[in-house]
């Protein structure tokens, strides 16, 4: 009986202290998804996009690709498309914040007219001008980006969907 006592007090230390070990660990990160798509169009194709996070170049987007980067869900995101011929076409800034859900979707896209020399060349204006174009960027609904996502005729990929981390410094 004396042994047993023993047997169980040495048990019960040996446990004791492997819960103090444990009490150091942290709980693991949880992590956000955010899901990039610049479908392929006629207008813009064969000019890429600057995608900027917090103000630094992350990755070039060329037409009919799609992004999927992993994130921590405790960052604030400041995402924003630049147009690199032109440095002053850009984007509003996407602000992803730690409230928001663990899937973003998010459409990349060009916008604006054609170059018409009558319009813009002062043909018939004589005051002629730039026609309207712009970068942007724009968040989903989550039904709507899951279905815009997976729709590959929209992307020329050929379904190789790039995967990246992004890691705050």
């Amino acid at each position: 009986m004396n042994m047993r006592i023993k047997s169980l007090i040495i048990l019960i230390c040996f446990f004791a202290i492997g819960q103090v070990s444990l009490q150091g660990q942290t709980i693991t990160e949880s992590e956000r998804i955010i899901y990039l798509m610049r479908a392929k169009q006629l207008y813009g194709s064969g000019v890429k996009m600057n995608l900027m996070i917090n103000g630094e170049l992350f990755h070039t987007m060329k037409s009919g690709t799609r992004l999927i980067i992993r994130t921590n869900s405790n960052e604030t995101l400041n995402l924003q498309v630049i147009y690199p011929l032109i440095k002053s076409y850009k984007s509003r800034v996407l602000k992803i914040t730690p409230d928001n859900a663990s899937e973003v979707y998010i459409d990349l896209f060009y916008w604006g007219e054609g170059y018409n020399p009558f319009k813009h060349a002062g043909v018939l204006n004589p005051v002629g001008g730039r026609p309207d174009f712009n970068v942007e960027i724009v968040e989903m609904t989550l039904d709507k980006g899951k279905n815009k996502f997976v729709q590959t005729k929209l992307y020329k990929d050929n379904n190789t969907i790039i995967q990246k981390d992004f890691k705050s410094r």
